[in-house]
């Protein structure tokens, strides 16, 4: 099912979770950035997660976070994939891999073949998936619904498996399979109505296109 190969991102109602699952959507995730739209608190997060049954991966998305902050939500319920979406160092993607014994995927904002380079430096030997997403202004990536040169991810030898992010949207999905060497790919804000919350309609039109169009 090429569903498997969506990752629908910031998750917040049990409407969007069956919509999702009932469509073969293969990872969904939970937002713990407290300064985002789509944010859920530890206590709503566990019993949204434990919809989802074992062959779709969870995945908890977080930013700098400290263990203090990613344990409380750990110790509600256990996601299968940790997110790191900040600065985090390769020390520090380690040290989370390590206390949680998850697989990790490390997000990068990028705007230039240098990113890629840089990021791929940084995190190969650590990270077990990246994502590429639109790089902000001071770096960082994330709730921009704005794309980048797709183009610049076939100049380069990604090592790892990777999810394409940024703007991702029923209209430019089959530009972005033509454009890039992209598997997986992580939509967020083109499924919604009102901004920050996931709209049904909207996940099934962009599911219906995309297996009917893509590949």
């Amino acid at each position: 099912m090429k569903a498997a190969t969506l990752k629908i991102c910031g998750l917040s109602s049990e409407e969007a979770i069956d919509a999702g699952m009932a469509r073969g959507i293969g990872f969904m995730g939970f937002i713990m950035v407290e300064h985002s739209l789509r944010y859920v608190a530890p206590d709503r997060f566990a019993p949204l997660a434990r919809r989802i049954p074992s062959h779709i991966h969870s995945v908890l998305v977080s930013m700098d976070a400290s263990n203090e902050a990613l344990d409380a939500y750990v110790t509600h319920h256990r996601p299968s994939m940790m997110q790191l979406h900040g600065h985090e160092s390769p020390q520090r993607m380690a040290e989370v891999k390590a206390r949680y014994d998850l697989p990790i995927i490390k997000a990068y904002g990028v705007s230039a073949v240098a990113d890629l380079h840089a990021a791929i430096r940084e995190s190969a030997t650590v990270a077990d998936w990246l994502l590429w997403d639109t790089k902000r202004c001071d770096g960082t990536s994330g709730g921009t619904g704005q794309t980048f040169d797709w183009s610049i991810l076939t100049s380069v030898t990604i090592p790892l498996p990777y999810f394409l992010s940024g703007g991702i949207d029923a209209w430019n999905i089959v530009q972005a399979t033509q454009q890039t060497n992209a598997e997986y790919f992580d939509v967020s804000s083109s499924l919604e109505y009102p901004k920050g919350v996931k709209d049904v309609g909207r996940i099934h039109q962009f599911i219906d296109h995309y297996e009917r169009c893509v590949r």
